[in-house]
């Protein structure tokens, strides 16, 4: 059985126009592989080459490289940020805090905005 040249990518078929033709079948075959997920192997040859062609080719799983502190970092951001927001929103609505007393928005016994009688 003979190899065919057109399968082999070496440095000197990824050149020019043939380095798109070669980063397109690459990238069919890498889609492919990974819908059919029987090769991993082969798979991962065709992940490797085509990072070699395609320095910018990336998959899901390079966004996906966060460890457990990452996330542990992120939900207690998330968890002081809500903390800080139920503390403003029960400010505002007056359940606690000096925003409102005894319930009212405003003061209605307040001489400043009672209207002069003349």
């Amino acid at each position: 059985m003979t190899a065919n040249p057109n399968l082999i990518f070496t440095k000197s078929t990824i050149s020019g126009s043939n380095n798109r033709q070669v980063k397109k079948e690459l990238k069919a075959a890498f889609k492919e592989l990974t819908i059919d997920g029987g090769f991993p192997d082969l798979l991962k040859a065709v992940r490797e080459r085509l990072r070699v062609v395609d320095p910018s080719f990336k998959t899901t799983a390079d966004f996906n490289n966060y460890t457990h502190a990452d996330e542990q970092e992120a939900n207690n951001d998330v968890m002081n940020f809500l903390d800080e927001m139920n503390k403003t929103d029960k400010a505002i609505r007056g359940e606690t805090g000096p925003m409102r007393k005894g319930g009212q928005i405003f003061d209605d016994k307040n001489p400043s905005h009672e209207q002069s009688e003349s």
